[in-house]
């Protein structure tokens, strides 16, 4: 008998005292234009005031995280990432970078 996924499913429905079988919602990756907020409003504010290279910026901003990448953040981690670098900067630098939402910015 083939292996498919609809016989592996009538099996374990079949046999409930040996398996649990649960349906997992994967929450969706950061959007595009989370990271083009990211990329051309929050490090492009920092760079433009510490005359940093913006590929540099990024990866402080990992490190700071212990993160090697935030191409694995869902849309709710990034955003709360990109809360904490709003406060970091304001708080260190003084800048004030909007949040996506506020209208005096233009990424599109």
């Amino acid at each position: 008998m083939k292996d498919t996924a609809e016989n592996i499913i009538k099996y374990l429905e079949l046999n409930p005292w040996e398996y649990e079988l649960k349906k997992i919602k994967k929450n969706s990756l950061r959007t595009y234009r989370q990271v083009r907020y990211y990329f051309w409003v929050l490090i492009k504010i920092v760079s433009d005031f510490t005359w940093d290279m913006p590929l540099e910026i990024n990866e402080q901003n990992k490190l700071m995280f212990n993160k090697s990448t935030f191409t694995d953040l869902d849309t709710k981690e990034f955003e709360m990432y990109m809360s904490l670098l709003r406060q970091l900067y304001h708080h260190h630098y003084g800048l004030r970078i909007p949040k996506p939402n506020e209208d005096d910015f233009f990424y599109n």
